[in-house]
């Protein structure tokens, strides 16, 4: 996933000079835990790790070269389901029993406290 990432990246900047927004709305919801050739939880990778971490990370130089350049974040109600961090949180780990609904709330919730600490972090983005 973060191969595919930096992949994206460099094809869009090949392409692009600038970057005016980057709209972060990857998702995924999974019955069974399944992790990616790098070796992460899919749903804390796809939602949290890559779709809104690493992803707005690599395209700093682009968005930077836009005038008014925007990072959005599209999160879910899930979030709400449990709390942050939650009593449930082995649930998520390996070697314990998955809950893709419970790796999807702190995957979601992950990615709104993400977005507040960025705000502050980059405030021009």
């Amino acid at each position: 996933l973060r191969s595919d990432c930096r992949r994206a990246i460099g094809e869009l900047a090949a392409h692009a000079s600038r970057l005016d927004c980057l709209v972060c709305n990857a998702g995924v919801l999974l019955n069974e835990r399944t992790e990616t050739a790098e070796g992460h939880e899919v749903t804390f990778a796809t939602h949290l790790l890559c779709g809104s971490y690493l992803l707005p990370r690599l395209a700093l130089p682009l968005l930077r070269k836009a005038a008014d350049p925007r990072v959005v974040f599209v999160s879910s109600g899930g979030m709400y389901n449990t709390r942050w961090p939650g009593g449930e949180r082995g649930s998520c780990s390996a070697g314990q029993p998955y809950n893709g609904q419970l790796a999807y709330a702190y995957a979601k919730r992950g990615q709104v406290l993400l977005a507040e600490r960025l705000s502050k972090l980059l405030p021009a983005v």
